[in-house]
């Protein structure tokens, strides 16, 4: 219930008399504040763009970093795999960590980023490579920093029949190859007989 003009933080005037209290004259202020997030998921084909039923990761720990590249926060992703961060206005870089148990798994990031930046798109190496700048007349909010992973057993799962299709292909023709060269006819080409 702030009593003081917005514009010029000044109350109304009063008066009291001798010896009468009267507490209810307050201000407050507030400094505005801004959104950057927001999530971190398990990327099943690899695209860098998150699909509705891919699998998100919770409880991962996400940094808030300044322009320099200082940590000034850290965060946990929810049950959702997002995470948010409440901030002044100001430029900023968030740094992800993938849980140590899926480290274990052989998780990594996926390294592909597509262009432009909307929301649900990759950032490869789990970092923001550039900053993004919040605040009056930029952005209220940017929820274009997120960041995905996948499992080099999924590469292998993935990309596996493709690739043993080809070595075998390839495998068959070398021996082929092989073959061809150490093979004589036993008998040797027959010539038809001249007259």
């Amino acid at each position: 219930d702030s009593d003081a003009d917005i514009h010029t933080g000044k109350t109304s005037v009063t008066t009291l008399d001798p010896g009468e209290n009267d507490p209810s004259w307050d201000m407050g202020i507030k400094q505005d504040v801004y959104r950057i997030g927001d999530l971190f998921w398990i990327d099943d084909d690899n695209d860098g763009v998150y699909d509705l039923g891919e699998e998100t990761i919770p409880n991962a720990t996400v940094e808030l970093l300044d322009e320099d590249g200082k940590v000034i926060e850290t965060t946990k992703t929810d049950a959702d795999g997002r995470y948010h961060f409440y901030v002044p206005a100001g430029t900023y870089k968030v740094h992800f960590h993938i849980p140590q148990d899926m480290l274990d798994d052989q998780y990594d990031f996926v390294k592909v980023r597509k262009p432009g930046n909307d929301t649900n798109k990759a950032l490869p190496s789990g970092i923001a490579e550039s900053a993004v700048e919040v605040g009056p007349g930029i952005a209220s909010e940017n929820l274009t920093l997120d960041a995905a992973v996948q499992c080099a057993c999924a590469n292998i799962k993935s990309d596996g029949a493709d690739a043993l299709g080809i070595l075998s292909m390839l495998l068959m023709l070398l021996a082929s190859l092989s073959l061809g060269s150490f093979y004589k006819p036993k008998y040797g080409m027959m010539h038809a007989k001249e007259e």
